[in-house]
């Protein structure tokens, strides 16, 4: 199956009233294991190349082995560059074949933010290949606070920016290791 973008898999799941799995990549073997899961339950799978990641194996190779793993899967398969924070990366991934790249302009004033969203956008569609982009802060649970996206900010970010899905942050936290969350809807 062609690996697919992340519009592919978000447009029906939002219709069928569904989440999609993000799964951050290590390496091959938990790659391949998130992809073996997916097909036992009948369901898409987003591999996300995350920032430590790429800097242990280069995305040219990270885009072939997600694209490779996708195009030999039974369910739709998104290869994601996730948090890059330069227009620079964004184009890394895109060159390297990844289907969707998520642009983390979260610490800049949501201007700049929108801006470079804006340009990642213009350059991501041209070839195909969906964007990400994210406003406000998810922090650790035993680190950095999450710091809560302004629900204006963020319906300017998506407007003006055309980006094809939003990350916000709403009281969720990285490594949850408590029962319960503070999530604020």
């Amino acid at each position: 199956m062609p690996v697919a973008s992340l519009t592919d898999i978000l447009v029906p799941a939002r219709a069928e009233g569904r989440a999609v799995m993000g799964a951050v990549v290590l390496g091959w073997e938990d790659a391949e294991a998130y992809v073996a899961a997916a097909e036992e339950v009948g369901c898409p799978i987003i591999l996300q190349a995350g920032p430590k990641f790429r800097e242990t194996l280069p995305v040219a190779i990270s885009g072939l082995m997600f694209r490779t793993l996708g195009e030999a899967a039974a369910v739709p398969v998104v290869a994601h560059v996730d948090h890059a924070k330069s227009i620079d990366e964004c184009r890394a991934g895109i060159d390297a074949g990844f289907t969707s790249v998520m642009y983390d302009g979260s610490a800049l004033p949501v201007d700049d933010n929108i801006a470079t969203s804006r340009a990642v956008v213009d350059l991501a569609h041209r070839h195909g290949v969906s964007v990400e982009a994210e406003i406000g802060f998810v922090g650790y649970h035993s680190g950095a606070g999450s710091q809560m996206t302004d629900p204006g900010e963020a319906g300017r970010l998506a407007s003006e920016s055309g980006c094809d899905a939003l990350a916000i942050s709403i009281g969720n936290v990285h490594l949850q290791t408590d029962a319960m969350a503070k999530i604020d809807l």
